[in-house]
């Protein structure tokens, strides 16, 4: 499995808490990578075809580096892209509105398409900002 991490970017950081309840992005790729060496017994077989299993921590890095441009100077419908010439790893990032229930916390929906090894994934993610400006996804 290596050495991989999740990302350190500020999104991840900060302790302050919006008034819904917000898992951090930490939290959420350090679940998925514990959960990953069970996948072959249990009903999370879908993680075996992660492309997260594959990121190096440079790779996490971009992702997590591409993320915060997004989120904090992106358009909605802009297109983010981010990749490691060294692992073949890439991805594509899109910011879009958030939805209503999320509208007025200063939350931002994300996009995602990320490619490694042989798989890829593509998802849609709320993050919401908090005090200190970092970015936690909302649950």
């Amino acid at each position: 499995m290596g050495g991989r991490r999740p990302p350190q970017s500020s999104y991840v950081r900060g302790n302050a808490m919006p008034s819904h309840t917000t898992l951090s992005t930490t939290a959420l790729f350090s679940l998925v990578l514990l959960v990953l060496p069970l996948a072959q017994g249990a009903n999370f077989r879908w993680l075996d075809s992660s492309p997260a299993r594959h990121f190096s921590d440079r790779d996490w890095q971009l992702l997590g580096d591409s993320v915060d441009l997004a989120l904090n100077t992106g358009r909605d419908g802009q297109r983010f892209e981010w990749s490691n010439p060294d692992t073949g790893s890439s991805g594509t990032l899109e910011p879009a509105p958030a939805t209503r229930r999320y509208a007025s916390s200063g939350c931002r929906r994300l996009k995602m398409e990320n490619h490694a090894g042989n798989e890829s994934s593509r998802s849609v993610h709320t993050f919401c900002r908090q005090e200190d400006g970092s970015w936690k996804i909302a649950r």
